[in-house]
């Protein structure tokens, strides 16, 4: 289907959670996306109002937080944006269905709404919000083998359930035929990619051998020719075979050159960054971080590895500027950590990290140094501090607290070994 290929949230911090829950479904059918707080590091609404960030096929807002903060975007996309309203009885489930419906109505025009709601039961019934999460696989090696086992099924299962939807749609006798299946498709994939990074985790032989699903993917373009989230993932494919992740590169190039939203261009340009710094092209991996910044301010994750490299370059200012916005953007956040991605729990910890090594005067400076404790302190006890609202509970099973113990461990982990890496690289 043309025209439907990307999708911003606009949402107060509060709403992160849910947020995540609502992105990580549009991502797994193949939805370039945004997400954004007003003001996160500063940054207002008028982001939006740039012609190169106007071309959004869907505009969510959460709660009404951008009518709060600028009522005159609702002119500015007209039947674009997609208004959602929760209340506290509300499960996510609601949510979802609430949006596709509005989608259906406003967007669609009422034609394709089964299509999305199946694809909406198979990622609730197989908590694949929890598979796509990036640090459910970050932090699976620090986890135990319960933990790998119960992702490995639920993607397995929810493979199983989307390849018995494109049999039912391929059916001579379909009433669905071929509407929306590019979406299918791509969430077929997704699942055989995520299998693979699984088996790779564990030094596996791949279950999808990568030349095959690189020639699959190209059967998408047959229902939309300009869905260039396959080049995204396409060069996800390949970055897992040793003979074919060089090509990783074009892919990520075809797919910025195609997206036409800067604010979704920045993700791909952080990705090529990351496909370049792991083949030791750190110069032009440097300016693709930089790209990704210039396309979203926000991105946190360009901005740290901006820090990254600078402290490379022995850029000590460049390395402050960065540092400051993530702290910033934790400084504005801290009152609401309890409802924080996991992301940013690690970028606080460690901007404050890195610049009581930049700042510190003597041995009783320790303004960063102890803010920084406080965050790994704070995510070591995860499981104790954490209510039932808490970012981690929702993602993660609530009811089981050796789960959500060892997670709440296994980043704190992370976060503290990562950072004394780079510390330890000098300058």
């Amino acid at each position: 289907m043309k025209g439907f290929r990307n999708i911003c949230f606009i949402h107060s911090i509060e709403d992160s959670y849910d947020v995540c829950y609502l992105k990580q479904f549009f991502k797994w059918i193949g939805f370039s996306y945004f997400t954004f707080t007003p003001d996160t590091m500063g940054i207002g609404l008028d982001i939006l109002r740039k012609p190169e960030n106007q071309g959004f096929d869907i505009i969510v807002g959460l709660n009404q937080v951008a009518q709060w903060k600028d009522s005159s975007i609702i002119s500015l996309f007209g039947n674009r944006l997609v208004i959602l309203a929760k209340t506290d009885c509300q499960q996510n489930k609601d949510l979802l269905d609430q949006l596709i419906d509005k989608i259906n109505i406003s967007i669609l025009k009422g034609c394709h709404s089964r299509i999305l709601k199946e694809l909406a039961q198979i990622y609730r019934d197989n908590q694949m919000v929890k598979v796509m999460y990036e640090y459910t696989t970050i932090l699976m090696e620090s986890m135990d083998d319960a933990f790998f086992s119960n992702v490995r099924q639920l993607v397995q299962k929810a493979l199983h359930q989307v390849n018995s939807m494109l049999d039912e749609m391929r059916q001579p006798d379909s009433m669905v035929g071929y509407d929306m299946i590019e979406y299918v498709l791509y969430a077929k994939y997704s699942c055989q990619r995520k299998i693979n990074e699984l088996y790779k985790m564990k030094k596996w032989v791949l279950e999808y051998p990568v030349p095959k699903m690189l020639e699959d993917l190209e059967e998408i373009y047959q229902y939309d020719k300009g869905f260039y989230r396959v080049e995204f993932l396409k060069a996800k494919v390949a970055e897992q075979s040793l003979m074919r992740k060089a090509y990783a590169k074009l892919f990520y190039h075809n797919a910025i050159n195609a997206c036409g939203v800067d604010l979704c261009k920045s993700y791909l340009f952080y990705q090529l960054g990351k496909w370049l710094d792991n083949n030791k092209q750190i110069y032009t991996a440097g300016q693709a971080y930089y790209r990704a910044y210039q396309c979203n301010p926000v991105n946190m994750k360009a901005v740290f590895k901006l820090v990254v490299d600078a402290r490379r370059k022995k850029a000590v200012d460049l390395e402050r500027k960065y540092l400051r916005l993530l702290i910033r953007n934790w400084d504005v956040s801290e009152t609401y950590k309890s409802f924080l991605p996991l992301m940013e729990l690690e970028y606080g910890y460690k901007a404050y990290m890195l610049l009581d090594e930049l700042e510190r005067t003597d041995m009783q400076d320790t303004r960063f140094y102890s803010k920084g404790k406080e965050i790994l302190e704070y995510t070591k006890n995860l499981h104790a501090e954490a209510g039932e609202n808490h970012f981690i509970k929702r993602l993660y099973n609530k009811d089981d607290e050796e789960e959500i113990k060892g997670i709440g461990m296994a980043i704190a982990c992370r976060m503290d070994i990562k950072c004394q890496e780079l510390q330890h690289t000098g300058r």
